[in-house]
């Protein structure tokens, strides 16, 4: 095994023991992604940067938690630029990274101090009638109960259930491949604390590979939605009307208080009006929060997630990219 180099650095400050710490190895060779994940939780930092010196281009640059590889990390960022700086490349006044997911990171160096441009991720604008052109696999619950037309004749077409009269209403009515039945918790069962959510640390479990004893929910995206899509092999994940109450959580009056919550597209397109769903507080919050260390994790898996999100207020992860429709 190779001898690695590493440094610990505290980014933002110019005092010990302050500041935003990350872990850097500088490299000759890459590592395998389990050896970079294990020396990450070894560290036990928020995130350790792994940098891939090359003669011939660009260093090349990934961070990883102690639980899976991230697209982005700015501190560790910074963090290993200092160090190429001051061990490395003492003559430049500027780096460029080439990086996973985010693209070309340059950081400058200006006297005591250094900057570094964020890429820009902006959102695309579709129409709402569109969305089954963006996908080879569609799959809907029984609040989206929405006529649409599927141009491919190849798109599979699956829905989620949790009453025994839906398929009936669902086969009579709509395109349909397959039916799933789906486990519904609320914050009026006592297993909300035992769903995804709230217990992140077991993220690994969302997985179709594994039995029924496995974290479930909250709603629909935890239990069916991308546990198929990671099942089926997607590479990308599209939610459409994943709203997580948009600016409405102010509506609240209380954790345990349970709201109902029209979804982000026209309700006049829809052939039947189904009973909105009641969300509570802390099944609403505890899924936002949440929303940042399921994307990170996917990520790490190489699957992209993107939010319709039409009015620009969905509360998710700020880093997941949002698609407007017109």
């Amino acid at each position: 095994m190779q001898n690695l180099n590493f440094w610990q650095v505290d980014a933002f400050t110019a005092k010990p023991f302050k500041g935003n710490p990350a872990a850097v190895f500088i490299l000759d060779e890459p590592l395998e992604d389990k050896l970079m994940l294990n020396i990450a939780k070894e560290m036990n930092l928020s995130e350790t940067a792994f940098l891939v010196l090359k003669p011939d281009s660009n260093p090349y640059l990934r961070w990883f938690t102690p639980m899976f590889e991230i697209d982005l990390c700015g501190h560790a960022t910074l963090a290993t630029a200092h160090v190429c700086f001051s061990e490395y490349f003492s003559s430049l006044n500027e780096i460029t990274f080439d990086t996973k997911y985010a693209g070309p990171l340059k950081v400058v160096k200006n006297d005591d101090y250094m900057t570094m441009d964020f890429p820009s991720r902006p959102g695309k604008v579709i129409r709402f009638n569109d969305v089954p052109n963006l996908v080879d696999y569609h799959l809907l619950n029984f609040c989206n109960l929405t006529k649409y037309e599927y141009p491919n004749p190849n798109t599979i077409v699956g829905w989620t259930v949790w009453d025994n009269n839906q398929p009936n209403i669902i086969a009579q009515n709509f395109p349909v491949d397959f039916i799933l039945g789906t486990f519904k918790l609320n914050d009026g069962s006592p297993n909300i604390e035992n769903s995804v959510a709230f217990n992140l640390d077991q993220i690994d479990l969302l997985d179709m590979n594994n039995d029924l004893s496995r974290p479930w929910g909250p709603g629909t995206m935890y239990e069916i939605a991308i546990p198929l899509a990671l099942y089926l092999g997607c590479t990308k994940i599209i939610t459409v009307g994943w709203d997580l109450f948009g600016s409405s959580i102010d509506r609240y009056k209380d954790d345990k208080e349970a709201l109902t919550q029209p979804h982000c597209y026209d309700n006049s397109s829809l052939i039947f009006k189904e009973t909105d769903t009641a969300i509570t507080k802390k099944e609403i919050i505890g899924t936002i929060n949440s929303t940042e260390s399921v994307y990170k994790w996917l990520q790490s898996k190489n699957v992209d997630l993107e939010i319709v999100d039409p009015n620009g207020n969905n509360p998710a992860y700020k880093k997941i990219k949002r698609i407007k429709t017109i």
